[in-house]
């Protein structure tokens, strides 16, 4: 079996991959712009104890500043880490946080 068959089977194989990371970058750029954003929130609307000052906004848009702050500093430990298998869990974490955190208003 090959991983490549889109590859293969296009007029131009290397679009693919340039797609392919082109998809990837969006993806992790749009979690890094958003993440905070929905961190802002649910801290503004208190639902965990002890973070409530990463709720304060900065500017005439409420620019979390605090919660970009701490991205940083988790992505950077993460990029220390350099294990994705140690990785994963703990995003998928942050990832289901927000979620887990509306299921008592249905």
């Amino acid at each position: 079996h090959s991983f490549q068959t889109m590859a293969v089977i296009s007029g131009y194989g290397p679009i693919i991959t340039a797609g392919s990371f082109a998809a990837t970058l969006s993806s992790a750029l749009a979690s890094l712009v958003s993440a905070p954003k929905v961190f802002q929130a649910v801290c503004k609307d208190k639902l965990f104890p002890y973070i409530g000052g990463f709720g304060k906004g900065y500017g005439a848009s409420g620019e979390p500043y605090r919660a970009y702050a701490l991205a940083m500093l988790i992505a950077a430990g993460f990029i220390c880490i350099a294990e994705l298998n140690a990785i994963a869990p703990i995003i998928t974490n942050f990832f289901l946080i927000p979620y887990s955190a509306l299921i008592p208003l249905l």
